[in-house]
């Protein structure tokens, strides 16, 4: 009996072994299966923003990068870019990240762009926002912060002020608390949106700005983790876009298990199913398993060598 017992340890063990391997080629595999990875480093910028279509306003005053949306992910945003809150209050970008006036070492922020008079794509993108806010099971104000401004320096505090108040109560937002609605000088909001990849022009015609839909996720650190384009927001793919952003420092342990499995494809511009982070998930419960299992022999062989 302890002949058979020694050999299929040794089988276990063999087994055991192949498990870790396969573990660490996935994790091989999980960094050179992503395009924008080459030698364990994320390159910046090697995806296409997806859906991003240059307007092609001819005569017009041109804002940063046109009027598209350019994928920047992985850029440091400016914590020195000064603008104003809807309280008429000066604030600086860095007052919202980990060390700032308002942030906190694990909230991420939802940052979006557009101005306050726009007729209706900003309304859109701002009512999807909140719409997916609602429902992604997370606090504002506790768990992220929700920061939008105006590309438009002649709107003021007091527009910023009204426009909050009419998205709280329209939207049936019972607390605004995380909320920050901001304006600013127009070379304070041009950096800010060339450093997030947000484009905009000026149609003299229309007398209207020309811009894509869109927003960003910026970490606790500042770095722009992830840009969602369109004009409607899957509640799932913002709430692992905010739990991908604080690292793991909000939500749940089975929200960082689904992430492992997730992964944002620029293309579809959603979150899919990440097949070589469940193989490694599957390894480690199978590690797990057989520990588990190698364990239980190990204590009835020596429960029956007491009896003996």
């Amino acid at each position: 009996m302890a002949f058979v017992l020694h050999s299929l340890r040794k089988r276990l063990s063999g087994g055991v072994v192949l498990a870790i391997m396969l573990c660490c080629s996935l994790s091989y595999a999980d960094q050179t299966a992503d395009p924008a990875i080459r030698n364990g480093k994320r390159l910046v910028g090697t995806n296409k923003a997806p859906g991003s279509v240059n307007v092609g306003l001819q005569d017009k005053k041109v804002r940063p990068e046109g009027s598209v949306i350019v994928n920047k992910v992985g850029a440091q945003v400016s914590g020195d870019i000064k603008l104003v809150n809807d309280k008429g209050e000066t604030v600086y970008f860095g007052d919202y990240f980990k060390d700032g006036r308002f942030g906190a070492k694990n909230r991420p922020s939802v940052v979006v762009l557009g101005y306050y008079k726009c007729p209706m794509l900003c309304s859109l993108v701002m009512n999807a926002t909140v719409e997916s806010l609602r429902e992604i099971r997370l606090e504002s104000g506790q768990d992220f912060n929700l920061l939008v401004s105006t590309i438009d320096a002649a709107e003021k505090p007091e527009l910023a002020a009204k426009k909050k108040r009419n998205y709280l109560k329209s939207l049936g937002v019972k607390s605004g608390e995380g909320w920050h609605f901001h304006t600013g000088e127009q070379d304070q909001i041009d950096r800010l949106a060339s450093e997030l990849g947000f484009g905009y022009a000026w149609d003299e015609a229309s007398q209207q700005f020309a811009h894509a839909a869109g927003i960003f996720i910026v970490s606790p650190e500042g770095v722009l983790t992830r840009t969602l384009w369109g004009l409607t927001f899957d509640a799932k793919d913002l709430r692992l876009a905010l739990i991908e952003s604080a690292k793991g420092q909000i939500g749940s342990v089975v929200d960082q298990v689904v992430l492992s499995c997730f992964r944002y494809e620029p293309d579809a511009q959603k979150y899919g199913v990440y097949i070589f982070g469940v193989f490694k998930l599957v390894g480690i419960f199978t590690i797990m398993g057989l520990m588990i299992w190698l364990g239980l022999m190990w204590l009835g062989e020596r429960k029956r060598n007491k009896i003996i």
